[in-house]
């Protein structure tokens, strides 16, 4: 009763299907009908050729695409690394399409991308996630305590979805409202900045920012800033095999031992962050802007305040009349030098002034 299907036989045609399973075997299928919309929920799913997308309630933040959309979660679901030989160990289809996973491969930018090794955890600190269980080796539990405490590894890996070049052009660029550049430089700071989590090859959180990158301030930061203190644009991911999962695979234990060693993790991952930026980041930064190198120094404790000023020198001195070294009208150096302003904490007190810049004399405060 309430099935679509008017018959046993109906019922079963649909598994044989062609097309779900291209490489045969055995697998699951989910059949999803009437998906319509229900006042009683805030969020309201649609069915697309080849895709189930959840939409948000009015008025509320637009949910990230592995949020509303059920192809592009699958997509990154499974690691796959082709230039490693890495691939997903099961096939998913959606509506008759075969999804194509995310090849971290091709996907992170090839002249940034870098790989490192993340600090190994104590034997002690990996056992003791598994409990009372991990001291009887003559249960299941206890022996996987202790094969999981021999093997532990994790690993990171940075860079971004698109060209540095393209990133700088972005988040230099001038924009309000709706306008296209500013639909850009949501994507580049919502779905493009971030690590995704993998265990054992299985996501179990994406989009994890940073702490250097969830650093949030009132203040409007400048594309330098952005780039060479908070990271933005940069993302990759985490392979470890040693944190223990909850049972929906879709966060990590609950458990003090797994937090403790999560949290291990995500530290480890933020001071290979800050050295991948400085001086990986400025140093890409500074050749492609003609910044000098010594007026961005980004560091866990950098202020904006900090930021805007070598921002500010670095603009003066690029505009000198006589400087051989002025940047080109229209580049993202001369739209660098164009952005610099000073943002009081009060932005309806008049008696602070705003910096611009004056053909043939540099900053002036009006």
């Amino acid at each position: 009763e309430g099935l679509p299907y008017l018959s046993e036989a109906e019922l079963l045609a649909e598994f044989a299907s062609p097309g779900w399973s291209q490489s045969g075997g055995t697998g699951t299928r989910i059949v999803l009908w009437g998906v319509r919309k229900d006042l009683e929920f805030a969020a309201v799913a649609r069915r697309l050729k080849g895709d189930i997308v959840v939409r948000g309630s009015p008025g509320a933040k637009p949910p990230l695409s592995h949020q509303r959309s059920l192809r592009a979660y699958a997509e990154v679901l499974y690691l796959r690394l082709s230039g490693q030989g890495v691939e997903p160990t099961m096939e998913i289809v959606i509506d008759g399409r075969r999804v194509e996973p995310r090849d971290w491969s091709t996907y992170l930018e090839g002249g940034m991308r870098r790989t490192v090794a993340l600090p190994r955890p104590s034997a002690e600190d990996v056992q003791r996630q598994f409990g009372e269980e991990a001291d009887r080796q003559d249960r299941p539990s206890g022996g996987a305590a202790l094969e999981c405490s021999r093997s532990a590894a994790a690993s990171l890996t940075l860079g971004y979805a698109r060209s540095f070049e393209e990133v700088v052009q972005v988040l230099s660029a001038a924009s309000s409202g709706e306008s296209a550049i500013a639909g850009e430089k949501r994507l580049l700071a919502a779905e493009e900045t971030g690590i995704f989590f993998y265990h054992k090859g299985r996501m179990t959180r994406a989009l994890v920012k940073l702490k250097q990158q969830a650093r949030v301030s009132g203040a409007t930061h400048t594309a330098a800033y952005r780039l060479t203190t908070l990271g933005v644009g940069i993302t990759g991911f985490v392979q470890e095999n040693y944190l223990v999962q909850h049972h929906t695979k879709s966060e990590y234990s609950p458990s003090v031992g797994t937090i403790e060693l999560l949290h291990q993790l995500l530290e480890a991952a933020n001071r290979k962050l800050l050295s991948f930026i400085k001086p990986r980041v400025v140093q890409k930064y500074c050749a492609l802007t003609g910044v000098a190198f010594d007026k961005i120094k980004p560091s866990a404790c950098i202020g904006f305040s900090q930021g805007l000023a070598a921002t500010m020198r670095a603009a003066q001195a690029a505009h000198a009349d006589d400087s051989p070294g002025r940047a080109a009208a229209g580049s993202p150096a001369r739209r660098l030098e164009l952005d610099v302003r000073m943002r009081p904490v009060d932005r309806n007190d008049a008696s602070v002034g705003r910096v611009e810049l004056v053909a043939g004399t540099g900053p002036r405060q009006v």
